[in-house]
This record gives structure tokens, C-alpha cells and sequence, in this order.
């Protein structure tokens, strides 16, 4: 669940979530906040909490448009207000109005950002191969069910991603949009085999997933991350804790 621009609307859309243990991921742009004080900051914070909170620039330009040195302001100056509000680091983004160029993606870079969410809605449940070109799978008012049907078909050593993107202001836009997206919510919740992530979540996975170090005979695996993996040996699940060497009882000679 990954929405943009920090309206209002957030609130009850995290109350939403937090009452069906979804994770979500709110995109917000730091003007908004730039002159609150800090009992205001802290009330804020407080919406979001238990979800990630994630750069949407300072001021939602077409940062395509814009110098190398004015994109990475927008960005490095909107990650300083909301690691203030949030005190965490702050460590992702969405591009404002969905685009970007090299340019834009070179700025994130020097400004720390890990991944960026694009508005181009794929309809199916990839892991993108750039985190910095992040195509979710569907705008929450397309047809969610037939999706969901279809995702979870999908075996988990596939590792298929629901990413679902908005903004909550369009909650408010058409009749019983709240009353669906909650029922769509209240379904999915009883997934027993779902992770609801953060979107740095599922890049701290990912990463920690590509970075696993094998022997030559694939026999052992070594995990220098710190997060948690899991892999597929002779159909079963087995955990690579941080920092643990697994003996995984195969060899390439099998």
C-alpha cells in the first residue's frame, strides 16, 4: 500500500489499515509541515506510526523539468523535515505526478534514496530489477479482486508483490470508495500467507535476498545482512538468519 502527498485523508486511511494489521507506505511532501511546531510535528508522526513514512519532495514539482542541483534540494530538504517529524531515517520516495529522467533518478541518489514508486500501474506482481523504477501493480480503484484472485495462485518462491498505489484524497472522490476499499482491506487481511510490508521492508528483503553469499558447491549460504531470509530447498522454506552461514544439506553435483 504505497499513497502520495499527505493529505487529510491519511488519517483515517492508517486508522484503516492499522484496525486490518496492513502496512503501508505515505509518500508526503515536506512543505506541509515545513512551519508546524513541534508538538504539531509530533501529532503528525502519530498518524503514521507502525507505517513508513517516505519523501515526496519539498514541494511536488516536475522534477524532470528541473537542474540536478534543485532536484536533489527538493529531495534532501523534504527527507530532513520528515526524519525530524519522524525521527527514523528516512530512506525512499514516489515521484511527484509519476515523472522522472536520469536526471531525476541521478538527484535521488546524492539525496539517499533507496527506491522510487512510479504511477504506472503493471497489473501484474513483479519485484522491479531497479527499485529506482518501482511499477506497482494497480491504482486501489481498479478492479482489485480479480487481481488479488490471480496473486494468490502465485507460489511464494515466485516472490510476487500486491502493490497497490493512490492517494487517499480519492477516497472521498466516488460513493462507497471507503466502504469498498475497506471491505477489499478486511478481505485480504485473513491472508495467512501474506506479508504486509512497507515498501523499505520489501527492499530490505530484496536486497538482503540478492545478497546472499553461496559456496562453489551451493552446499552453504551465507547471510551478511542483517534481515531475515528465506529460500527454497526440495520444496521447503529455510530461514538464512542475519549474519548466519546455513548448511543447506545440497550440493550442484545433486
Amino acid at each position: 500500500m504505497s499513497f502520495d502527498d499527505g493529505r487529510k485523508q491519511d488519517e483515517g486511511l492508517a486508522e484503516m489499515f492499522n484496525r486490518y494489521d496492513i502496512k503501508g507506505t505515505f509518500h508526503l511532501i515536506g512543505s506541509r509541515y515545513r512551519e508546524m511546531s513541534d508538538e504539531q510535528l509530533k501529532a503528525v508522526a502519530d498518524i503514521y506510526r507502525g507505517h513508513e513514512v517516505s519523501c515526496h519532495t519539498i514541494d511536488h514539482p516536475h522534477m524532470e523539468h528541473m537542474p540536478l542541483s534543485l532536484c536533489t534540494k527538493e529531495i534532501v530538504e523534504d527527507r530532513a523535515i520528515l526524519e525530524k517529524m519522524c525521527g527514523y531515517v528516512v530512506r525512499g520516495m514516489s515521484y511527484p505526478f509519476g515523472t522522472y529522467d536520469s536526471e531525476v533518478i541521478c538527484a535521488m541518489k546524492a539525496g539517499g534514496m533507496l527506491y522510487s514508486r512510479t504511477v504506472n500501474s503493471t497489473g501484474w506482481f513483479y519485484i522491479p530489477k531497479d527499485f529506482m523504477q518501482w511499477d506497482p501493480t494497480a491504482h486501489f480503484c481498479s478492479d482489485l479482486d480479480e487481481k488479488w484472485q490471480r496473486f494468490t495462485t502465485i507460489t511464494w518462491i515466485n516472490l510476487p508483490v500486491f502493490y497497490i498505489w493512490g492517494h487517499s484524497y480519492e477516497l472521498d472522490s466516488h460513493e462507497n470508495e471507503w466502504q469498498s476499499f475497506e471491505e477489499f482491506c478486511k478481505k485480504i487481511a485473513h491472508a495467512e500467507t501474506v506479508w504486509f510490508a512497507t515498501n523499505i521492508e520489501i527492499y530490505d528483503y530484496i536486497t538482503a535476498l540478492r545478497g546472499l553469499q553461496f559456496s562453489w558447491d551451493r552446499r552453504l549460504v551465507y547471510n551478511p545482512s542483517a534481515t531475515d531470509v528465506w529460500v527454497e530447498v526440495d520444496k521447503e522454506a529455510v530461514r538464512i538468519g542475519g549474519g548466519e552461514t546455513v548448511d543447506l544439506g545440497v550440493s550442484s553435483s545433486r
